[in-house]
């Protein structure tokens, strides 16, 4: 034990230090939020240049940064998954579902993932967030017609939907159809929509028609917020869709990269708005610069597929190969 007189002369030498850091600024939220966004960034380009060293110590600095952020665990998995660093990786992965990241249908084609995919932890992983991400959803709601069906439609519900209402609204507008309705989860507000979306239509859509031992190719529909997702599910699934009809916003974002070719497209836009009417332009012109057959519709209303059953109509008569004329215009579009 240290002599009293050294022991107060040890604690009297350490005692400004320790002030000093006690009173060291902390770096404020801004600060913190604007470090983490840079990191994020340069991580992420270091990751596409394969500057695996460099984007493991970004990533890493993320997490420091905001841990409960689980798109930089997502990151870091797949940084190790490309490094060979397999056991960090399945490691960050499982860390990253316990986040909230819930997109599997990302995890499922993420190539930066393809060396630990067949691993047993990695199946273990994706299996248990599986489970978890269908225990608090409802069952896909159907309308089968008797006889021979016209084609099939798969509904993507908006944000705070009742999807019951909704396919009893498409039962009646399309009797001769297969119609499937997926939902999403329950809240007070309605049933909505999160990250399990293209996962959880398309994981339903393959159970559907594996029971019944064949398949259609279906035609994708959705209005509001969903818009844009029903074109990337259909970009994302060429096997499960053949068309979109998609009535809403940030089509244009939605059509950006994505692999159109292919793909047949109704697109409607609310003509009121200019926001809306510029991205429904520029997905139009995504579509077109692919050669894929697509029409661009200016809409006097919003949402306007679940209140005019004339223009659902139309536009799914001319994705199934009916000619199409598009009011006030006069213009006849051939399929």
């Amino acid at each position: 034990m240290p002599r009293p007189a050294l022991a107060l002369a040890v604690l009297l030498l350490a005692a400004p230090a320790q002030v000093a850091r006690a009173q060291a600024p902390q770096p404020s939220a801004a600060d913190r939020e604007a470090e983490y966004l840079a990191a994020f960034e340069a991580g992420l380009e270091a990751l596409t240049k394969r500057e695996l060293a460099r984007s493991e110590t970004l990533f890493k600095r993320c997490v420091q940064l905001f841990p409960d952020r689980a798109v930089a665990h997502y990151n870091l998995a797949c940084t190790y998954s490309i490094a060979g660093k397999l056991e960090p990786a399945v490691a960050a992965l499982r860390t990253s579902f316990e986040r909230g990241f819930i997109d599997l249908a990302h995890v499922a084609r993420d190539t930066d993932l393809d060396a630990i995919r067949r691993s047993p932890a990695f199946r273990a992983a994706v299996s248990e967030l599986e489970q978890r991400l269908l225990a608090d959803v409802g069952p896909l709601l159907t309308h089968v017609p008797e006889g021979a069906p016209r084609g099939a439609v798969v509904w993507v519900h908006d944000q705070g939907a009742r999807p019951e209402a909704d396919l009893a609204m498409l039962r009646a507008a399309l009797p001769d159809w297969v119609v499937l309705v997926p939902q999403g989860v329950a809240t007070p507000r309605g049933v909505a929509w999160d990250g399990r979306c293209e996962w959880l239509v398309t994981t339903r859509l393959r159970a559907f028609w594996a029971e019944r031992g064949a398949a259609l190719r279906a035609h994708v529909v959705a209005e509001g917020a969903l818009a844009p997702q029903a074109l990337e599910l259909a970009a994302n699934n060429p096997d499960l869709f053949q068309g979109v009809l998609a009535a809403g916003s940030n089509l244009g974002y939605a059509a950006r990269g994505a692999e159109l070719a292919g793909l047949r497209a109704y697109l409607v836009v609310a003509r009121e708005d200019p926001g809306e009417v510029a991205q429904g332009v520029v997905a139009r012109d995504a579509f077109l610069a692919v050669g894929a057959p697509v029409v661009l519709e200016h809409y006097p209303l919003p949402k306007g597929l679940s209140k005019d059953r004339a223009l659902l109509l139309r536009g799914l008569g001319w994705l199934a190969g009916s000619d199409a004329k598009l009011p006030g215009a006069g213009e006849e579009l051939p399929f």
